[in-house]
């Protein structure tokens, strides 16, 4: 990194004076920041970077520019300690705003807007920070501490009445954002391991092999709705091959043709194989249209739920009840949990192992076959 202070001698203002600006060099990217002082040219040493004792106000401009470099310099030491790559707008972004190492909500604010998330887990973030700021305005990292997450919990349950998965849904995205200001640099005095998120096992709705089975004699009749067709299609697809939502939607036809096609998955941001299996290729077949203009995430919900009705199949379907089918009758059907994780991209199996706790309560429930 590079940076140096000059006069921009084409924007003389009336009283005579030139804005100074900072030029920032990173990796071969340049940035000129304005600095919101003017100086007289005969005020200004470019050589030594300074203002001149010409100038009344030379002591206080000094101690201005002084305060920018080690701002500058403490910067590129957190960046470098870190191993977290500097750019020139991040560096002037941090210099403009001073509150992103003092105010965790803004830094909250800023981190968010940098990072590339898939649109469920920003909505939530989104909401997370919504929440947050209707507790409190502001919050300085030096209040940020174990008190501090003990209190909002209170909040969260007493006041919002919010259940216990979703309290800590939402402190799990807070310890996210705690963590990360911590590997920027920013001294914040709590201890992550004492900020424990309980493994809450949630109720997956998902269809049965019958179930399955009753909307694929559907799709393939000749009575099927025209309405319900291509959307069905796309339920059903994804009970074969338990993407998400986004990934599915985001698939091209002609990425298809083979026994194996290729996609990014956008929540783990790697490339993912999977398998076109006998009946995913019977579904394309079926209908020409699907995966060339697809229906949007809202459709597929409003139109599932009038299948299911049409269908007697008496459980609340939304898209991603697919995904849950597709992993819960790998499971039923005798597939290893090590490989559901692998086909579903989860980066850890605990939560893979919610799938495994569904059809061992199955299982269990078939006691009553001894009644």
């Amino acid at each position: 990194m590079k940076y140096s202070f000059f006069l921009k001698k084409d924007h003389k203002n009336k009283d005579g004076k030139y804005p100074l600006y900072l030029n920032l060099y990173i990796h071969k990217q340049r940035k000129r920041i304005p600095v919101e002082l003017y100086i007289k040219n005969r005020d200004w040493s470019q050589t030594k970077q300074e203002v001149l004792k010409t100038c009344d106000q030379h002591h206080d401009f000094n101690l201005i520019l002084r305060d920018i470099e080690a701002k500058i310099n403490k910067i590129e030491i957190q960046y470098r300690l870190t191993n977290e790559p500097l750019t020139v707008d991040k560096c002037a972004e941090l210099l403009r705003r001073p509150d992103l190492t003092v105010d965790f909500i803004s830094f909250m604010e800023y981190e968010m807007r940098l990072k590339n998330m898939e649109e469920n887990s920003l909505k939530n973030h989104c909401s997370v920070l919504k929440k947050l700021k209707e507790y409190t305005a502001t919050l300085l990292f030096a209040d940020v501490n174990e008190t501090f997450i003990s209190k909002y919990r209170k909040y969260l349950s007493a006041k919002l009445k919010n259940q216990a998965v979703t309290i800590d849904s939402n402190i799990k995205v807070i310890k996210h954002y705690i963590k990360l200001a911590k590997k920027r640099g920013v001294m914040i005095n709590v201890d992550l391991e004492r900020i424990k998120i309980k493994q809450h096992r949630s109720h997956r709705t998902n269809l049965n092999l019958q179930e399955v089975e009753r909307m694929k004699e559907y799709y393939f009749s000749k009575f099927i709705k025209p309405t319900h067709k291509m959307v069905l299609g796309y339920f059903l697809f994804n009970c074969m091959t338990g993407l998400r939502i986004n990934d599915l939607l985001k698939l091209k036809r002609e990425q298809l043709n083979d026994d194996y096609f290729y996609f990014w998955n956008q929540k783990s941001k790697k490339q993912q194989i999977l398998m076109t299996n006998e009946t995913c290729r019977k579904i394309l077949a079926e209908d020409s249209s699907l995966f060339v203009k697809p229906p949007s995430a809202k459709h597929i919900n409003e139109v599932i739920k009038e299948i299911a009705l049409f269908l007697g199949i008496k459980k609340h379907l939304v898209c991603h009840v697919a995904r849950h089918t597709f992993a819960t009758n790998y499971l039923r059907k005798g597939g290893k949990v090590e490989d559901l994780q692998i086909l579903l991209g989860h980066s850890d199996i605990k939560t893979t192992m919610i799938y495994v706790h569904i059809v061992e309560s199955e299982a269990i429930n078939t006691m009553r076959l001894l009644d």
